[in-house]
């Protein structure tokens, strides 16, 4: 199988450790995390990667001329709602029934069920996303709002005012924080991000935790025959054909498959 994988880089280097050793052919683009803050962009910003993926048009992407993908896979989850109404017209998409990167982290719906009640005021890191934001959080919080607020400076093309504002709104959002976890990666051993989390914890006086991590879901994801109609009915994943958009369930399957052209009925 030929597979386009489009992933949040939260999941740089756990996609990596999957597909290293995955049986079918996955050509990969990542993906910016920040643009999680603005769920509208990061769909746009997806929806634009699929159809040029549909094009033959991708940039970051092996010429699909003469070999096709199979089906184009999303290493996300609802994530704000960011994945819904995406389509490909000429590809099935294949996404995670997972509300956030958390659950994809954990390998299941139902380990983050567990885990959701206790994680309120929670920071979690990954081996992705840990060493470089636990050491610039470590070294004092005038130097981490520092670095936060030259980072929205830039974002906000030197607008003093929203870059303030926004290193306001982290400061209250991060005010509420006790504790730090590491979930770590079964296949992925990285000692010293690990021990940074623990000295972040250390220094702001937080409680600190390791979570197991579980590489089922995206082992799943890159190695299922997602053409198999016997893999369409997978509890664990969406498969939505060409044509067809991903939509919201509002129960515990999170997405179902739209027909556009049944709209308004």
């Amino acid at each position: 199988m030929r597979y386009k994988l489009l992933a949040c880089k939260i999941f740089e280097r756990e996609i990596a450790s999957v597909v290293a050793n995955c049986p079918n052919n996955i050509d990969v683009t990542t993906i910016r995390q920040r643009l999680h803050d603005y769920p509208s962009n990061l769909r746009q910003q997806l929806q634009d990667e699929i159809d040029q993926i549909d094009n033959n048009t991708h940039r970051q992407t092996d010429d699909a001329h003469y070999t096709p993908f199979d089906a184009i896979l999303l290493g996300y989850g609802l994530c704000g709602k960011c994945t819904i109404g995406l389509k490909s017209a000429k590809y099935p998409l294949v996404i995670p029934r997972t509300h956030d990167c958390i659950a994809l982290l954990l390998g299941s719906r139902e380990r983050f069920a567990e885990l959701a009640p206790k994680s309120a005021g929670v920071f979690f890191f990954s081996p992705s996303f840990s060493s470089g934001y636990a050491k610039r959080m470590t070294n004092g919080e005038d130097e981490f709002d520092m670095c936060r607020y030259l980072f929205y400076l830039e974002r906000y093309k030197g607008n003093e005012k929203r870059a303030l504002k926004a290193v306001k709104l982290e400061q209250s959002l991060t005010s509420a924080y006790h504790s730090c976890a590491y979930i770590k990666w079964p296949t992925i051993d990285l000692p010293q991000h690990e021990e940074d989390v623990r000295e972040l914890a250390k220094a702001r006086g937080w409680k600190h935790l390791e979570i197991p991590g579980d590489d089922t879901l995206f082992r799943k994801l890159v190695d299922t025959d997602w053409l198999d109609p016997a893999n369409a009915n997978d509890p664990d994943f969406l498969v939505v054909p060409p044509g067809h958009a991903i939509g919201e369930s509002y129960d515990g399957s999170i997405f179902c498959a739209e027909d556009p052209a049944r709209e308004g009925e």
